[in-house]
């Protein structure tokens, strides 16, 4: 029993120096091999700048000219004055006109003066103050609603009464 006991110190220290060896070789074959570098500078990676998030769309902005002195109302852009309006309506409120359409200088303004489907001309100029908003009403008179909107997202439904023949409706 005694030399079993003297062979594990020699198998261990047989094991260490197996070891010691391999690992000797195997540095000195790496530094052998190794072929003279360059040395480059290289610059740290820096992180990329963080890309804005894109601003949400607000969809459209609707036009309207609020009255502020008193504006001709004409039958095309700078054509025969059909009436003047002032900076409030029959009602005692503040005068404000949507804006359909645009030529140049000149506005295309639904106006109570003007019959139904017809829209009024004013210059740009002629005394208005142009606003954007984000709000509209749309009316559906067939189906008897009006839409509010915002940014082109229907808010809400109400349901309209509307004009009988003779008595219509006005647009």
């Amino acid at each position: 029993m005694s030399s079993r006991f003297a062979l594990v110190p020699l198998l261990l220290a047989a094991l260490a120096a197996a070891f010691m060896l391999s690992y000797s070789a195997l540095s000195a074959a790496s530094v052998k091999s190794a072929a003279p570098e360059t040395l480059t500078a290289v610059a740290p990676e820096l992180p990329a700048a963080p890309t804005p998030a894109p601003k949400p769309n607000p969809g459209p902005r609707w036009r309207s000219a609020v009255v502020r002195r008193s504006v001709p109302l004409r039958v095309r852009p700078n054509g025969r004055v059909v009436t003047r309006v002032g900076t409030s309506t029959e009602f005692g409120s503040a005068r404000v006109m949507s804006i359909a359409a645009q030529r140049g200088p000149w506005l295309g303004v639904v106006s109570t003066e003007m019959p139904n489907g017809k829209l009024a001309w004013v210059h740009r100029n002629a005394g208005l103050r142009l606003r954007h908003g984000a709000y509209s009403l749309h009316a559906d008179l067939s189906d008897r609603r009006i839409e509010v909107r915002r940014g082109g997202r229907v808010l809400s439904h109400i349901s309209v009464a509307i004009g009988r023949p003779g008595s219509e409706t006005p647009t």
